[in-house]
């Protein structure tokens, strides 16, 4: 539950820690490094979708490189989701209009 409430506020960190923090850890014997490694690229990638979509009405602009950085994620991505979600809030506008 706390790592949900973390995630959707974008603390991908917190996210993180409180799933490792969990006993199904405990219960993997093979391959719990690489499944650890996997989980901490879709926390901080959803984390990153969940700070979007929360600034998106605040914001006019935003700096790639510091969110690439706060989000530890290549500015190749940022920038791709950037894009994909201001085409969806786009989309968005025009279905309601």
């Amino acid at each position: 539950m706390v790592a949900g409430k973390e995630l959707q506020q974008g603390n991908w960190r917190k996210c993180y820690d409180g799933l490792l923090s969990t006993t199904i850890w405990a219960r993997l014997t093979q391959n719990a490094a690489k499944a650890k490694e996997n989980l901490l690229v879709k926390v901080k990638e959803q984390a990153f979708k969940c700070y979007l979509l929360t600034i998106q009405n605040i914001y006019d602009s935003v700096n790639i490189e510091s969110i690439a950085k706060d989000f530890e994620l290549d500015k190749d991505y940022v920038h791709s989701m950037i894009s994909k979600v201001n085409l969806l809030f786009f989309f968005m506008i025009l279905k309601m209009n």
